[in-house]
C-alpha cells in the first residue's frame, strides 16, 4: 500500500517536472518573441523617424528653391 502511494507520488513528480520543463520552454519562446517584436518596433520607429527627416528635408529644399527662384 505504501509502495503504491510512493509510486504514484513519483509519477506525479515526473509529470510536474515535465510540465515545468514545457512551461520553461514556452516562457523562453515568449521571451524570444517579445525580443523580436521589440527589435521590429525599434526598426520601424527608426524608419519612421528617417522618413520624417527626408520629408522635412525635401520640404525645406522645395521652399528654398521657391523663395530663391520666384522671390526675386
Amino acid at each position: 500500500m505504501a509502495e503504491q502511494a510512493l509510486i504514484r507520488k513519483e509519477q506525479q513528480v515526473r509529470q510536474l517536472s515535465r510540465r515545468l520543463s514545457e512551461q520553461e520552454e514556452e516562457k523562453r519562446q515568449l521571451e524570444e518573441s517579445i525580443s523580436q517584436a521589440e527589435a521590429s518596433l525599434r526598426k520601424s520607429n527608426q524608419y519612421a523617424f528617417l522618413k520624417q527627416i527626408i520629408v522635412f528635408t525635401f520640404m525645406f529644399r522645395a521652399e528654398t528653391v521657391y523663395v530663391t527662384e520666384f522671390g526675386k
